[in-house]
């Protein structure tokens, strides 16, 4: 049963690894910048809006189509923009990669009915922001996101989170919403 699952978790997983060799390096520059990434996926879980579009909604008249990927467009850009402002062109590469890393899975998932694609995507959310916000308090993050980058034990909190986001995938529980 894992087997299936664990394409939609090897890019979490990939990325935690990531997490955990900065974390390794501290103090370091690479350490600096996963740091920032946090930063980033907080953003990239305020993303949830624009990826539940994409997810939902299937116009089927021409004009509706052209006016979803516009509203995507514009708002993709925003995020992406919000990434180069932190760490230049790098940035909008990194906030591209971290709204991937975090929604990959859901963005895969096609072959559910729009119903059982929104009950999956509002779980994904739900289960990444909450275990996102837990997992901060229970690695010591403080509490004002801006001052991340700073702490020595941020990446330490990013390999766990996006260990979890990849165990989630791996274990078939929004494949049985799928099914359901």
């Amino acid at each position: 049963m894992w087997t299936s699952h664990l394409a939609p978790a090897a890019l979490p997983w990939l990325t935690a690894a990531t997490f955990l060799v900065a974390w390794r390096q501290f103090p370091s520059p690479f350490h600096e910048y996963m740091s920032l990434l946090l930063e980033l996926e907080f953003l990239a879980l305020h993303s949830g809006g624009f990826i539940g579009l994409l997810v939902v909604w299937n116009p089927g008249r021409r004009l509706s189509r052209v006016l979803r990927w516009l509203g995507i467009t514009v708002f993709a850009s925003l995020y992406l923009y919000a990434g180069y402002t932190v760490l230049g062109w790098a940035g909008t590469g990194s906030m591209a990669a971290m709204i991937l890393a975090t929604w990959a899975g859901v963005l895969w998932a096609r072959e559910a009915t729009r119903t059982r694609r929104a009950i999956e995507f509002g779980l994904r959310w739900f289960l990444a922001t909450f275990g996102f916000i837990i997992l901060a308090g229970l690695t010591g993050m403080s509490e004002n996101v801006d001052e991340w980058h700073t702490q020595p034990r941020a990446p330490f909190f990013g390999a766990v989170y996006f260990f979890m986001l990849g165990l989630l995938e791996a274990s078939g529980l929004y494949r049985l919403i799928r099914e359901w």
